[in-house]
């Protein structure tokens, strides 16, 4: 299974909207990557990207039973806050979760007050933003 734990990214160079970026095309390394940003109001901010979460990981294993789920929630400043998951299908749904349950241990550690946050291993990627992506 590829969901080791991520290495985080801490060396530049940095895009223009501030996300450190680094691309894993065939590889089997494992990355963080985040906005050097930190959210606004943390404390709601952290319990926000948790609710976020733990809503993709049912709508995963219990609403889908997919390996992928996309959602966005409002904050209390009336922005949103969209997040995604994504499992390759080499891996069952079972070792999906848990490479999800991994990379949120990674972000609540590397980056969960940050405004942008992307886990991103051979098997498995997760992001949440207040910028949507093209998921």
């Amino acid at each position: 299974m590829g969901c080791s734990s991520p290495v985080p990214i801490t060396s530049r160079p940095r895009s223009k909207s501030g996300m450190t970026t680094a691309w894993s095309w065939y590889s089997t390394d494992n990355f963080i990557a985040t906005d050097l940003t930190y959210a606004p109001d943390p404390v709601s901010y952290v319990e926000s990207v948790k609710l976020l979460m733990d809503s993709l990981l049912y709508e995963a294993n219990f609403l889908s039973k997919k390996s992928f789920g996309v959602r966005k929630i409002q904050l209390l400043n009336n922005q949103m806050l969209y997040g995604y998951f994504d499992c390759t299908l080499n891996i069952s749904a079972g070792d999906c979760t848990t490479c999800f349950t991994e990379a949120m241990r990674e972000t609540e550690l590397w980056c969960i007050t940050r405004r942008d946050c992307w886990v991103l291993t051979p098997s498995f990627n997760a992001r949440f933003s207040r910028v949507p992506s093209s998921y």
